[in-house]
């Protein structure tokens, strides 16, 4: 008997106060003491930039709300798609203009996702028992970064750029078992097995590395269940998250 449908679109918008070109604290330069004189000079972090803009993420939304008879079963779903654009990124830039990366509107992501509630009456009587369904799927990837960091950087620090893959993601090397003499972990140098690892790991790329997924869960929610006998109420809850890696601490091999 209720049925509405929502539909939403528009922007956010974000500003990035860190790299204005002003030789002040915490936006875009950073004063320092000289150790041969002991005067402080100012070094200018970013160039100045005019066409530097607000961060913008482009939302569109669309929305079910619905309910049965007597409320038995009732909810909503929300199906969404986000996408950032002009978002702050670094990129090379040319070193004799006194810097080596210039931080600009350049660099963009893009995600897609369903939220669904759902709550249903099972039992409504001088007893009752009611169930509340809260479900998340996320999917998001970097569309635009304009620098890669080194490649021995990604397995050990989350949170760094790689264009079409999620901003927090879990990387590896190459994995060859282990030596079957020594118990050495083994991985790849020039696609051939090696235990060099300060070879492997100084001539990894972002390319040769495994990525083992997102660092996030893309899959969450929870489920409660409430029992109600008189003026007596009894809720038991579970939350859970799937779809998602992460890097179990292990043997510290240095």
């Amino acid at each position: 008997p209720y049925l509405k449908l929502r539909f939403t679109y528009g922007y956010n918008g974000n500003v990035y106060k860190s790299i204005s070109a002003l030789t002040t604290a915490n936006t875009g330069s950073s004063y320092s003491a000289s150790p041969n004189t002991g005067l402080p000079y100012a070094t200018i972090t970013n160039p100045p930039n005019p066409e530097l803009r607000w961060e913008r993420v482009r939302v569109f939304n669309f929305g079910l709300d619905f309910s049965s008879k007597n409320s038995r079963i009732g909810g909503s779903l929300d199906v969404y798609r986000k996408r950032g654009i002009d978002l702050i990124g670094n990129s090379a830039y040319d070193p004799t203009a006194g810097v080596s990366s210039f931080k600009s509107n350049n660099a963009g992501t893009r995600g897609s996702g369903i939220d669904l509630s759902l709550n249903t009456r099972n039992i409504n009587r001088r007893f009752s028992w009611q169930t509340a369904l809260l479900l998340s799927y996320i999917k998001e990837q970097v569309t635009s970064y304009k620098i890669k960091s080194p490649g021995y950087n990604y397995p050990v620090t989350t949170g760094l750029p790689l264009e079409e893959k999620p901003l927090f993601s879990i990387y590896s090397y190459p994995y060859a078992g282990l030596d079957p003499l020594t118990g050495d972990p083994q991985g790849y140098l020039n696609g051939v097995v090696s235990k060099n690892y300060n070879a492997i790991i100084t001539a990894a790329t972002p390319e040769s590395l495994i990525y083992n997924g997102s660092s996030r869960p893309t899959l969450f929610g929870s489920v409660r269940n409430t029992f109600t006998w008189k003026s007596i109420s009894l809720s038991a809850g579970i939350v859970y998250r799937t779809g998602y890696s992460f890097r179990k601490a292990t043997v510290n091999y240095y």
